[in-house]
């Protein structure tokens, strides 16, 4: 058996055993302690005292809950006090009201620093004869400074790769003058005239015209900034897997919204679609029949459905999750392939000097646009024409205590929500990330059925990209179109969200993965994909590293990255009252290890192919 066998034989083992004990672990959750001495990250302190002689009621409630009633916290307060812990990602709102009243005494609202400790001080004005009630907030203790960890990492970071970018350029030129030296003594050991030989001539046009031989390699060198788009994603994706150092704004969106880690699924299914046109172009050349493609297209569909069905689950039948990251990149490649087979672009024929001639990436694909555009159609229909039982027509909240209750309480994503109860029952998500904060009682899965139609559609926006790169020769044209849809999209995207977070006509939200997330996120794309195209295949300015490397093997990491959290060295357990520093070094630790794992693979040619 070669060594390149075995490592892979060894790896896959290693992922399975760590599959294997992820399934009989458990954590059991602690009960909280309100203490100023023990707070974790992201929460505040806060003693709320009241010297009055009647009973007051404290409520509050944080400002990422949309639309959200004040909720009450602590139902009864009379001449003493009580401890409160809030977080610190966003603004709250604290209101004191008299106990079984209407009257509103004070409201706060007030973003707190984290692990800053609070007096919240009520009392009369001017003694307990006086009506008038006073509130005022006091810093006991002034709050950490979270980010310094974060700008010493990016520091450091960015201290490496001046360094590395400085070390390549010596290490290029000492090579170059190698080869002048070399050259210069060949030259003058042999003066021979090898005119005749040359594999070379020129043109009448002045431009150099390389043999089948030579064009063939030029042809065939791989698209280097496809790889390195795809490895930004996945090291991306494994940064806030490994919980991003703590910093919310590295996670979810709790409903509506736009944070880094809503990015980096869609730019993987933007890719695949991007693979997919180059993928049909070299089976066309290859001359692959139908019937063949046909079984490929259905075996990796599968592999990815059932691959993401084995790694994402533990052993609850009764709840076992069907929707899934892997199950929505088999869902989504199906679709799209088949698409690329039966509606097979247009060939590129002989230029004509037409209006339309500067469009013809897009007109080449004009049977894909219809059927994409009817998918994009029946989403819209099913969302906002079609009445969900016990919820407002086009109904798209959160549910719970968020947008529309009491009456949308348990309509959450509406359609989509609902879709998925009816068709897979229990075998949904349970942990949502709104369930903390619009207190929801029923699963959501971000990765529901619904959503697959506008995923089909983001996929198709990757297919255009690559559409463009099969056209077009020259890199000019290239990149002026990919900036062109970028912005277009970035303009809908506006358009529709009203540039708002919530208060748009359709706004940007991951969970029911609407238009105007598919149309954000596909700009984002574009416009990235283009600066990597630009830096590593135009310029050569950039090899890609270190993200090439996991871009080469993204299978392999996405799914050794996703078993093997919860072993040291990727991640260990921290104290509970631990900081953002040891939650970055842990994060950063855990991605350089899986970036140095896929350039240790890369290095023996040890690939995971579907």
């Amino acid at each position: 058996m070669s060594s390149r066998r075995l490592l892979s034989t060894a790896f896959l083992l290693l992922l399975f055993v760590g599959l294997v004990s992820n399934m009989s672990s458990s954590s059991c959750p602690q009960e909280e302690k309100l203490s100023p001495n023990k707070l974790k990250m992201d929460t505040a302190f806060v003693n709320i005292s009241s010297t009055l002689e009647e009973p007051i009621t404290i409520s509050g409630i944080s400002s990422n809950c949309y639309e959200c009633p004040i909720q009450e916290i602590i139902p009864q307060l009379l001449n003493g006090a009580a401890p409160l812990v809030v977080n610190t990602h966003y603004s709250f709102t604290i209101s004191v009201k008299i106990k079984n009243g209407s009257q509103e005494l004070c409201r706060l609202s007030y973003l707190f620093g984290e692990r800053g400790w609070y007096e919240y001080n009520i009392h009369h004005s001017d003694g307990q004869s006086s009506n008038k009630v006073t509130c005022k907030l006091e810093i006991k203790r002034s709050p950490d400074y979270p980010y310094m960890p974060l700008w010493i990492a990016l520091g450091a970071l960015f201290c490496m790769a001046v360094i590395w970018v400085l070390l390549t350029c010596i290490g290029r030129k000492c090579k170059v003058a190698c080869k002048k030296e070399n050259s210069n003594m060949m030259n003058q050991a042999d003066e021979i005239d090898d005119r005749e030989d040359t594999e070379m001539h020129v043109t009448g046009e002045g431009e150099q015209q390389m043999l089948p031989e030579t064009q063939l390699k030029a042809r065939s060198r791989r698209l280097k900034s496809l790889d390195t788009f795809r490895g930004i994603a996945i090291t991306l994706m494994i940064f806030v897997n490994y919980g991003g150092g703590g910093y919310y704004f590295f996670g979810h969106a709790v409903w509506n919204g736009l944070l880094v880690a809503d990015l980096v699924f869609p730019w993987f299914i933007w890719i695949m679609g991007v693979s997919i046109t180059l993928s049909f172009r070299s089976l066309r050349r290859k001359k692959t029949s139908k019937p063949r493609i046909a079984c490929k297209i259905l075996k990796r569909s599968f592999i990815l459905f059932a691959l993401g069905l084995f790694t994402s689950n533990y052993g609850n039948l009764k709840y076992y999750r069907i929707p899934g990251v892997l199950q929505r990149f088999g869902v989504c490649y199906f679709f799209v392939a088949m698409m690329q087979l039966l509606l097979p672009p247009m060939e590129k024929g002989e230029k004509k000097k037409r209006w339309w001639e500067v469009f013809r990436d897009v007109f080449g694909l004009w049977k894909q646009w219809i059927f994409v555009l009817m998918l994009l159609a029946g989403y819209l229909a099913l969302t906002y024409g079609v009445d969900v039982p016990g919820c407002p027509k086009g109904y798209t909240g959160p549910g719970g205590i968020g947008e529309g209750y009491p009456n949308a309480f348990n309509c959450t994503g509406g359609m989509a929500g609902y879709i998925d109860t009816i068709a897979l029952g229990n075998h949904l998500y349970r942990l949502p990330t709104i369930k903390g904060v619009y207190k929801t009682t029923l699963p959501y899965d971000p990765e529901g059925i619904l959503g697959c139609l506008t995923s089909i559609v983001l996929v198709f926006f990757g297919v255009q990209a690559g559409h463009i790169l099969t056209i077009h020769s020259k890199h000019r044209p290239r990149l002026i179109r990919w900036i062109t849809w970028a912005v277009l999209m970035t303009a809908f995207t506006l358009g529709l969200c009203g540039a708002t977070k919530n208060e748009g006509i359709v706004p940007i939200n991951k969970n029911i993965w609407s238009v105007s997330f598919i149309l954000a996120t596909g700009a984002s794309a574009f416009f990235l994909f283009a600066i990597c195209y630009l830096l590593t295949d135009v310029l050569d300015w950039w090899n890609g590293a270190p993200f090439f490397y996991p871009g080469m093997n993204s299978i392999l990491v996405y799914v050794g990255h996703g078993i093997l959290w919860r072993h040291f060295p990727f991640s260990w357990e921290m104290d509970e009252y631990g900081g953002h520093a040891e939650k970055l070094g842990m994060s950063l630790a855990g991605t350089a290890l899986w970036v140095l794992i896929a350039y240790c693979l890369f290095t023996k040619n040890v690939f995971l192919k579907i």
